[in-house]
């Protein structure tokens, strides 16, 4: 089976969060850097409904991996990789160093710590 490319997914109905929604603009960034479009067919917040019209096998979306899981887990929907069309997402977590901090909170950035 051929490794499908961006432009071949951005042939197929593609459902995807609202505009400005933070996945939905980097993969827009990321399309523009590269002289390509995306028109969604279909546009909503509601993330629920996105994983359901996918479990209907007839769309393609881009959404946050920790939204699939279950769906993926339990192979309802399926996972399309693309290694030449990596996007990256950064995570930053800030504490003012003056300000008490729990025990709670300390366990809590080892294990950021531990798994990032």
């Amino acid at each position: 089976i051929k490794q499908p490319t961006i432009q071949d997914i951005l042939t197929y109905p593609i459902i995807l969060t609202e505009k400005n929604a933070s996945y939905r603009r980097l993969l827009e960034e990321k399309l523009h850097e590269d002289n390509l479009e995306i028109k969604p067919f279909i546009q909503s917040k509601n993330t629920d409904l996105l994983l359901e019209l996918l479990k209907l096998d007839q769309y393609i979306s881009f959404l946050p991996k920790y939204i699939l899981e279950d769906a993926l887990k339990n192979k309802t929907i399926t996972q399309i990789n693309l290694p030449d069309y990596k996007i990256d997402v950064y995570r930053q977590l800030l504490c003012h160093k003056d300000k008490w901090i729990s025990h709670e909170m300390k366990a809590f950035f080892q294990l950021i710590k531990e798994k990032y």
